[in-house]
Order: C-alpha cells, then structure tokens, then sequence
C-alpha cells in the first residue's frame, strides 16, 4: 500500500510515436535528463511507448540514439540502484520473464559466483560471472595459469543484466590476467560490441565499494560517462521488505541519514515502541 501510494503522488508522462524507436524513446530521454537536471526526478515516472508493432522488440533508432549522446543525455545503459528491501530483486526477476514476449533475450551476470547463484535462484533463469561470460583462456602455462582476452560478444538484441555490480572495480591492476586489467572498461566493450546489446546495472550504493576505492564505478554515471558511455540512473526509495512500523527500518533509515550528514559519534538508536 506505501509504494501504491507513493506512485499515486507521482506524475505519469508517456510519449507515443508510430514505432518507439525514435521520436518518443527521445522525447522520455530528454524529460528524465532535464528532471534529474533540476533534481525533481522522483517526481515523475516517464515512459515511451508505440501504437504500431511494426518495431516492437527493435531499440533506439542509432541515428537518435547518436544526437542523445552528442548532447550529454544517457541512453547507452541504465543503473537502477537501492537500498536493500526496496525491490531489486522483484524488478529483475519480473523483466527477465516479460522480455521474451518482446523479441529480446538476457543474460544474467554478477561478479562472484555467490552472488550468480543468488541471482539464478530469484529470477529462475542461468546466471554467469562477468569473468566466465566475457573472457576466453588465451594462453596457458605449465602450472594451468594463463592470459585472458576479452571474448567476442556473439549476442543479438540481448539484454546483460549485471547484480551485484557495487562490487565492480575499474581500478588497473598490473598483475591481471584479465584482458585489459580494467573490468569495468571490459564488460562495456563486450555488451556493446554485440549487434543491438545494452546494459542494465543494480546494486545498492550502501554496501562497501571495492577495496581501495570510495564509491562504486559501476553505480557512478560520471564514471560510465568518462568512459565514453552515458547511463541514465533510478533509484529505488521505498522499502517494501519491512513495514512501514518497522523498527529495523527507522533504525536503518537513521543511521544511513547520519552516514549521509557525516555525523560525528556513535548513532543513537532507538529500540522501544516497535515490535520487532
């Protein structure tokens, strides 16, 4: 009832077309850039959408698709992010079984096999590591190590959804054996060397980013857009795993807040009045 209610507050924008695959696809790019511009982006919720089924299942028109990026508005990938309990888990499994009714296909990835197997238990669909999916066995040695090269992406219209991906570095590690050294780097230039492959990264920004660095590259747009990419981002707000009396809940809300305000001490708690 909270999210139902909250959607509600929400002003609802579509833009239609003959096909989607152009002018309306532009149109939703644009007004989200411009929301998240002004910081009004929780606002709105914004779609696109076609009255023919001439191009259902086709992406953005590359020419379009080409004036987006030259002005600086993410449609190369998209990050949904959130806290734990917001609903990730529900939104993956649910677009991985309406994307065959579409024409597109998916391939689940995570960056440890804990967390593949995770993701293959909830969404009931095959899920991979990055490093088995994108890398080949270039050469080896004697003692069964060896080089890595990136792979040859053989997909088409194909979906890579990746979990987990907080825990993706970028940083260049000179003992690597792993393509370019860069996993970050690697994993954008396998999904779009693909014919019509584009990207979907989740994670939640509160879990710890990978050893030596302050903030998740994979949930960071600034980061994707150095790399000469751009990705438009959401995020998931309402926490649904717990009710709204909750007081593991307040609790948690409490204590990211003061994360958030770098506030000095410890966190003052409060344990009375909740059931849990």
């Amino acid at each position: 009832m909270a999210v139902f209610t909250y959607l509600c507050r929400m002003t609802k924008i579509l833009f239609i077309c003959l096909g989607n695959i152009c002018r309306s696809p532009m149109a939703e790019a644009m007004f989200s850039h411009l929301a998240a511009e002004v910081g009004r982006s929780d606002e709105f919720e914004v779609a696109s959408a076609a009255v023919s089924e001439e191009e259902w299942g086709n992406p953005i028109y590359p020419p379009a698709a080409a004036v987006l990026r030259r002005h600086g508005i993410p449609y190369d990938a998209v990050i949904i992010k959130g806290y734990a309990g917001t609903g990730k888990t529900s939104v993956l499994a649910a677009l991985v079984k309406v994307l065959p009714k579409i024409g597109l296909k998916s391939v689940l990835l995570a960056p440890t096999g804990r967390a593949a197997k995770v993701l293959s238990n909830y969404s009931e669909h095959a899920a991979f590591t990055i490093h088995k999916k994108i890398y080949r066995q270039k050469s080896a040695t004697a003692n069964g190590l060896g080089n890595f090269a990136l792979d040859n992406n053989k997909h088409e219209r194909t979906l890579f959804i990746v979990d987990e991906a907080s825990m993706i570095a970028n940083n260049l590690s000179e003992n690597s054996i792993f393509g370019s050294g860069r996993l970050l780097d690697d994993l954008f230039e396998y999904v779009y060397s693909g014919e019509m492959c584009k990207l979907i990264l989740v994670g939640d920004t509160a879990q710890l980013p990978p050893v030596g660095l302050t903030i998740s590259p994979a949930l960071d747009p600034k980061v994707i857009g150095e790399m000469g990419f751009s990705a438009s981002q959401f995020e998931l707000k309402q926490v649904v795993r717990q009710s709204g009396d909750s007081g593991i809940l307040h609790n948690a809300t409490l204590l990211r807040q003061s994360l958030a305000e770098n506030l000095q001490g410890y966190p003052r708690l409060e344990v009375s009045g909740f059931a849990d």
